[in-house]
C-alpha cells in the first residue's frame, strides 16, 4: 500500500509525462496496483472457500456476516467486483484515518494549555495514551 500511495502522489503532483510515455514511475505504480489486487484477491478467494465449505445456514438464523461475505453471496456480483470494492474501502479507510489523526493533532496543538495544565491527571492520561498507542510503531 505504501508504494501505491507514494506513486499516486508522484504521478499526481509531478510532470504528467506518464500520460504520453510509460515512465518508470508509471510502471512501478501499475505493478503496485496489480500486487494489491492480487493480495486482495487472495483474501477474497480464501473467504469464498470458507463460504463454499461452510454448512448453509437456515434463513431464520440471524448470523452476523462480514461485508465481504455479503458481497460474495450476491449472485450478480463477480469476484473482481468484490475485490475492487474491498480495495476501495481499504484505501478510503486509510485516508479517513489519516484525516482524523491530522484533525486531532491540530486540535491538540491549538488547545488552551492553561486549563489542561491545571489537571495533572489529564496530562498524565494523555501522555500514557500517546505512549501506549505509539509503542508498536
Amino acid at each position: 500500500m505504501d508504494v501505491f500511495f507514494d506513486y499516486v502522489a508522484r504521478l499526481t503532483f509531478g510532470m504528467p509525462t506518464w500520460k504520453v510515455f510509460q515512465t518508470k514511475e508509471w510502471k512501478i505504480f501499475r505493478k503496485s496496483q496489480r500486487d494489491e489486487f492480487d493480495c486482495a484477491g487472495h483474501y477474497v478467494d480464501k473467504k469464498l472457500k470458507e463460504i463454499i465449505n461452510s454448512p448453509s445456514t437456515d434463513s431464520k438464523t440471524k448470523q452476523a456476516h462480514s461485508f465481504l461475505e455479503h458481497l460474495l453471496k450476491k449472485t450478480d456480483l463477480e469476484r473482481s467486483d468484490a475485490t475492487t470494492l474491498c480495495l476501495e474501502l481499504l484505501a478510503g479507510g486509510i485516508d479517513t484515518t489519516s484525516n482524523a489523526v491530522k484533525f486531532t493533532l491540530y486540535e491538540l496543538s491549538t488547545f488552551s494549555y492553561s486549563s489542561l495544565l491545571k489537571s495533572p491527571y489529564t496530562v498524565q492520561s494523555l501522555l500514557d495514551f500517546v505512549i501506549l498507542s505509539t509503542r508498536d510503531l
